[in-house]
């Protein structure tokens, strides 16, 4: 079974660092619906059944938590970021960055700097489904 793992805390790059994300405590409630990755080589698969996890301390250092295990959804989802806005497109519908950033447990902030720290870029992945929900449909 493939695991995928969630934050507990900020990245060293992110403006919130080191503080708690509240990714896996979202994730058990029901409050994340979904996160975001690169998937670039197409580990996740559609309708795969995954291990969702969290490191008990430092990433790769510590023992991970299992959450839970999900059959995830998957669809495309570029983000653009030039002069503080967002543009959000999944597949080819345009989607407000604020909706999408709570979905993911986010603020439209803490979202903005966690996938553009230098303020502009752009960025294409797969947005990984908790629960049916999907934004194409």
């Amino acid at each position: 079974m493939k695991v995928l793992i969630l934050s507990r805390v900020f990245m060293k790059s992110h403006v919130l660092a080191g503080e708690l994300t509240g990714f896996p405590a979202a994730f058990r409630d029901g409050r994340k619906l979904h996160t975001i990755r690169a998937n670039r080589k197409g580990y996740y698969k559609d309708r795969e059944f995954v291990s969702v996890r969290t490191w008990s301390g430092l990433p790769y250092c510590s023992k991970q938590l299992q959450l839970g295990g999900v059959r995830i959804g998957l669809e495309p989802v570029r983000l653009k970021c030039c002069a503080k806005v967002i543009d959000c497109f999944v597949g080819e519908k345009p989607i407000d960055p604020q909706t999408l950033a709570k979905k993911d447990g986010l603020t439209l902030e803490a979202f903005q700097q966690w996938f553009f720290p230098g303020g502009t870029g752009s960025f294409s992945g797969n947005i990984i489904h908790f629960t049916d929900m999907r934004y194409s449909l």
